[in-house]
């Protein structure tokens, strides 16, 4: 029992600082595959096919808003390619749109091999496992 209670400190601890959330917004073509796991804990896990794009927004967990002052940066560039990207504005719950950027970015499967894609923000960090089949 106390190591349950160890995890719920550690997890609202995260939840009160504000962490990095991670989520594809997009869907790889009926021909391509790709996909996202989510991990709240650790690193996620991005499976891509060669030529695939995926694109990804990138979310402060705590307040709902995008990431600030984000930066990317990866393992091995020859496997897979990150852009960041202009998506339109987030839909807000009360009509209308977000008025904040959305913090976006696009990951392009290049070759066959594997590559960590650390994202760096003004609350934190998150990592990103990518495998390119």
């Amino acid at each position: 029992m106390k190591p349950l209670i160890g995890y719920c400190i550690i997890a609202m601890a995260a939840a009160l600082s504000g962490c990095v959330h991670v989520a594809a917004v997009s869907t790889p073509p009926a021909t391509r595959g790709g996909e996202h796991s989510i991990n709240p804990f650790g690193d996620d896990q991005v499976r891509l096919a060669r030529g695939t794009i995926l694109a990804f927004d990138c979310v402060d967990s705590f307040d709902g808003g995008p990431c600030e002052l984000a930066d990317f940066s990866l393992s091995d560039s020859s496997v897979v390619e990150v852009k960041t990207a202009h998506l339109e504005r987030a839909k807000s719950p009360y009509g209308g749109y977000d008025a904040r950027p959305r913090t976006a970015f696009v990951l392009v499967g290049k070759k066959a091999g594997t590559s960590d894609l650390t994202i760096q923000s003004s609350i934190g960090e998150k990592t990103l496992l990518i495998t390119v089949e």
